[in-house]
């Protein structure tokens, strides 16, 4: 889920693994063959490749990887940023571990799914009641909560999550509310009036179009 801008380019999976915050990601039991997703990012050109796996419960687990465009690539091929992300089978998440490989700076959340968090060894009391996290540069999570939600056509919830603003890794709750406008069309908008936007998905509530922010390739 995103409101910002940021973006990125290309394969190449690199694997994440919970113990150093981020490399091989951890074993999955898929009940069908992971979704390949990429989008461009509208303003800057970066693209992101993913691979989403859903196991036997529906549990999802996504590798990502962001990347400059390779003209503007000056980091020998290294992506911009690397995440990944897991959630429980009703789809809160549970693990969102962050990694630029440039600079080696990185970030790691937990949940225990009730809306308790913490931020690397730290409790983190002021992201308390968020299920969902929204990480700046990538669509991907606002597929979590268009999911979990279930809504009807015509309906709309209020919902918190842990925002994470990946220029600077900085995180903090939000209010966000999403309102279903059609079989693959929702409103997401900031509850304090700061942001709104269309976005529509395919089938499986993965983002197709998000004005001015990315496109699905």
């Amino acid at each position: 889920m995103t409101r910002l801008e940021s973006r990125y380019r290309a394969p190449k999976q690199t694997r994440f693994s919970r113990s150093s915050v981020v490399w091989d990601a951890p074993g999955v039991e898929a009940v069908s063959a992971p979704s390949s997703l990429a989008w461009v990012a509208e303003a800057t050109g970066h693209v992101e490749a993913a691979s989403v796996v859903e196991n036997a419960v529906g549990a999802i687990t996504a590798n990502s990887r962001i990347s400059a465009p390779a003209a503007a690539d000056s980091s020998s091929g290294q992506p911009h940023l690397e995440y990944l992300l897991e959630t429980d089978p009703v789809l809160r998440t549970r693990l969102v571990s962050l990694r630029r490989p440039v600079t080696g700076e990185s970030l790691t959340l937990t949940s225990n799914g009730r809306g308790d968090w913490r931020v690397g060894d730290h409790a983190a009391p002021e992201l308390s009641g968020a299920l969902d996290v929204d990480i700046r540069a990538t669509p991907l999570t606002n597929t979590l909560p268009m999911r979990r939600l279930g809504l009807e056509v015509g309906e709309d919830r209020e919902i918190s999550v842990a925002y994470i603003d990946t220029d600077t890794f900085a995180v903090f709750l939000d209010r966000q509310r999403y309102r279903r406008l059609g079989r693959t069309r929702y409103l997401f908008q900031a509850v304090d009036g700061s942001f709104e936007r269309e976005i529509t998905t395919d089938e499986q509530s993965f983002v197709t179009s998000y004005p001015g922010l990315f496109t699905r390739l």
